[in-house]
């Protein structure tokens, strides 16, 4: 596991961000530690016992934008990550690095990663 520094900026329900995911460990924002493998997209919360855990099948796009959960940033780029769980379709914010290409980089390996799954 290779973790790297970041900050998650909440998960929305069909891109509401005052529609918060309820009943679940994702909660509001906090910084932590990020990493990838061939499963799935992960996030530790600094001072949680579980990271968010993303599955790679449950993937339905990425992008990367300046605002997420109510939450605008001018000085790194955001990921957001689509995705679904149950009957919900979600909406995930992280900021992974301040450029633009490191956060382009991990798009296209996680659009590989779920290509394959």
């Amino acid at each position: 596991m290779n973790a790297n520094k970041g900050v998650y900026l909440g998960t929305d329900i069909v891109e509401h961000w005052w529609s918060r995911l309820p009943k679940t460990e994702i909660c509001p924002r906090s910084r932590g530690t990020w990493w990838y493998d061939e499963r799935g997209f992960y996030f530790q919360r600094h001072l949680t016992e579980h990271p968010i855990f993303i599955p790679v099948k449950s993937i339905i796009r990425m992008q990367l934008g300046k605002r997420h959960a109510g939450t605008w940033v001018i000085t790194s780029h955001i990921l957001k990550i689509f995705w679904k769980q149950d009957n919900l379709k979600l909406s995930s914010g992280f900021i992974i690095s301040k450029s633009r290409s490191e956060a382009v980089r991990l798009i296209r390996l996680l659009s590989r990663t779920s290509a394959a799954a």
